[in-house]
């Protein structure tokens, strides 16, 4: 058994690199979003940005439907599918 970490205090946080990647991420209403589109040499324009305004599900599937208003009045559509 290793002894690394083993003299850290009691609710320290865990070693660094410790852990899984996320993998998975979840939209709910009231979240901030940033969408952007990056190119291959790091460049990127920015599409939009706001505070998710509902998420519902779209008829007769089990894809999601996320709309975040915008401040001149239109809104970005984002449709996950599962």
């Amino acid at each position: 058994m290793s002894k690394r970490g083993s003299n850290r205090q009691k609710g320290a946080p865990a070693l660094p690199g410790a852990g899984r990647p996320a993998t998975k991420a979840t939209l709910r209403e009231g979240v901030i979003v940033l969408i952007s589109q990056v190119w291959p040499d790091k460049s990127n324009v920015d599409l939009g940005r706001g505070i998710v305004g509902g998420v519902e599900s779209i008829k007769e599937s089990s894809d999601r439907l996320v709309t975040i208003p915008q401040k001149d009045g239109s809104e970005i559509r984002i449709v996950i599918g599962e």
